[in-house]
């Protein structure tokens, strides 16, 4: 998400104009996940993606007439193959995209936010009043809320921004978008230049996920790649230089020459972070996994490769230092969808494969 963000900061900052699109509601199977968003600039260009096909011509068409009129609007299309017609998209299903004006002067606090968030760590939920449509676009249409509780931007306080806040706070639990009906009282409708009946769509914005990749052999340079395609940020560890460089992992966000053990001093091991252990022997793996268990660290995946044959003899090695069975459980090994992979390119897919539906699935926690 952060390219499209990345160019809305700088539409804004250089004076210029575009058109956001997102898609607010789905039914029905799609070409791409409901937080698809895609960025239409005044020249014609865009960035990102709403599906492609039909569907993302008709957005880009109203995003022109977005952009000259300075207005938002909602549009809705039935994805059927008979509608498709000649464009061969034959996805199902029933969608509405939201679009509304980017402009120089307004809720670049808000966008700048987003940009962070995308770049660093944290998450944030992003409050947008759709609908009614076609009216005056202008600060108090968003609402942006840090994981602290903090605001950017306002909706004029009282009982509407109370309730966008709490479907804030739900939306940082769940980690799923939203859409609500409101009533505003009479002094409201006044204040905001609304009607009385709006709609609020809530969607939240959580950082990159990391890979920590804890050993820099054959295998993880594939891995490194396929999950930098995937969206991850990767990060490299090795004690050897020579494995853990950038030139070795172009794709990689950082590369981390430390002792196995002693790096995660160093690292933010949260519910967002998927380590994958593949170092170059079980006399390093064990260790990785002890301090894992010891420090009570939560992360959304954990894989080792190894054989079954090794996982046996290491499990019975830590169960006797006081590692629990739940953890063990826990512990994705021998990694990988079961594919039947067999090359380093294949191994590398079943991996990321598995963090990615894990990232999509609910999240665990282990209690140890």
């Amino acid at each position: 998400m952060d390219p499209v963000f990345d160019e809305i900061v700088r539409l804004q900052e250089e004076g210029e104009v575009g058109a956001l699109s997102t898609i607010i509601s789905s039914k029905g199977s799609l070409p791409m996940s409901g937080r698809a968003k895609m960025l239409v600039k005044a020249d014609g260009t865009f960035v990102g993606t709403v599906g492609g096909g039909c569907l993302e011509a008709d957005v880009w068409a109203a995003s022109q007439e977005v952009i000259e009129q300075g207005v938002p609007k909602v549009s809705s299309f039935t994805l059927t193959e008979e509608e498709a017609g000649e464009s061969g998209l034959i996805c199902g299903g029933r969608v509405s995209v939201f679009t509304e004006p980017v402009l120089p002067s307004v809720m670049n606090d808000i966008y700048r936010e987003l940009l962070r968030i995308s770049h660093e760590e944290g998450k944030v939920v992003l409050a947008t009043i759709v609908k009614p449509d076609r009216t005056r676009w202008g600060d108090h249409r968003k609402v942006l809320m840090q994981e602290s509780g903090r605001l950017i931007g306002s909706f004029g306080g009282g009982k509407v921004e109370s309730q966008v806040v709490d479907a804030c706070h739900q939306a940082l639990e769940d980690n799923l978008p939203r859409s609500f009906s409101l009533e505003l009282s009479e002094e409201e409708v006044e204040r905001l230049d609304l009607p009385r009946q709006i709609e609020v769509f809530i969607e939240p914005f959580f950082s990159q996920p990391v890979m920590y990749l804890l050993g820099g052999g054959h295998v993880s340079k594939f891995i490194s790649r396929v999950a930098h395609l995937a969206g991850f940020k990767v990060v490299v560890i090795d004690d050897r230089p020579m494995f853990a460089n950038p030139e070795r992992f172009p794709d990689a966000a950082q590369t981390i020459v430390d002792d196995f053990v002693k790096v995660f001093d160093q690292l933010t091991v949260n519910d967002r972070s998927y380590l994958v252990v593949v170092t170059r022997g079980h006399q390093w793996d064990g260790p990785i996994l002890e301090q894992i268990y010891q420090r009570g660290l939560q992360p959304r995946y954990l894989g080792m490769i190894g054989s079954k044959a090794k996982k046996k003899v290491m499990w019975r090695q830590l169960k006797e230092k006081g590692l629990s069975q739940e953890f063990l459980d826990s512990v994705h090994s021998p990694m990988g969808l079961s594919i039947g992979a067999d090359s380093p390119g294949e191994i590398a897919v079943s991996v990321v494969a598995e963090c990615i539906l894990a990232r999509r699935g609910p999240h665990k926690r282990l209690n140890f």
